[in-house]
């Protein structure tokens, strides 16, 4: 059984300490929040984690990885609300959160309406939203589908004023189409994405790619029924950025 190292994550108003306890000796590392390309949380039945990739040359992304057990994640959230509001724009806490622009995700996924609402911060103001539910290949129908594979778990994507959230399922059984365990959270500053591209693939696909400053892409695939919806969501991305 593999034991996680001892970590210690301090949050200041401009940027973090963390101290890596190894078996000789204790590494210190700290980054500006500014520095900061995206940071991932997830919650995937008992197993969470929180990672935060910095800006870094291309050959060498830096990051920071956080494991613990899903009944910590009180412990976590109050830090997560801590780094955004410095990370990504001043949000006040007594504005509501906007959810009128997400209700129709509720009609199609309300495990991920939820998810999407309790992205947001305070006062943040939703231009866009992108949602896609899971992608099923059949493999043996008999008469009704017995056995299929997931391609791509079901996603969403927030634009907002100043960051792009992605929100997809977690891991779940690569063979079962019912089984949806926990979720997992990509919080990207605008100010990080490098550039954004639409291509097809071999299964008759559309994939998102984000490239991103440190030299990551992350993609997302969609149907090819949303292409119109995909096309104006990444130009709404491209004029927010510009």
């Amino acid at each position: 059984m593999s034991v996680e190292r001892e970590q210690v994550i301090c949050a200041f108003p401009d940027k973090l300490y963390v101290l890596s306890n190894h078996s000789d000796h204790i590494d210190m590392q700290s980054v500006a929040y500014s520095k900061i390309a995206y940071m991932q949380h997830a919650s995937v039945l008992l197993k969470s984690w929180l990672k935060l990739m910095f800006v870094e040359p291309v050959s060498s992304p830096g990051q920071v990885v956080f494991r613990y057990n899903s009944a910590s994640e009180c412990c976590f959230r109050p830090l997560l609300k801590l780094m955004r509001p410095n990370c990504y724009g001043q949000h006040s806490p007594d504005v509501h959160i906007e959810t009128q622009s997400l209700q129709y995700i509720g009609q199609l996924d309300y495990k991920m309406y939820n998810y999407a609402v309790s992205s947001l911060l305070p006062g943040q103001q939703v231009r866009s939203s992108l949602f896609q539910s899971a992608v099923q290949q059949e493999l043996i129908r008999l008469p009704r589908p017995i056995l299929s594979r997931t391609i791509s778990p079901a996603h969403l994507a927030i634009l907002t004023d100043d960051e792009l959230v992605l929100v997809s399922d977690g891991e779940h059984a690569k063979w079962h189409s019912h089984r949806r365990y926990g979720g997992i959270w990509t919080i990207i500053p605008l100010s990080k994405i490098d550039n954004i591209a639409v291509v097809g693939d071999s299964k008759g696909l559309l994939i998102v790619k984000y490239e991103l400053v440190n030299g990551e892409t992350l993609s997302r695939k969609f149907r090819i029924d949303n292409q119109a919806e995909v096309v104006q969501f990444t130009q709404e991305i491209t004029s927010l950025r510009n």
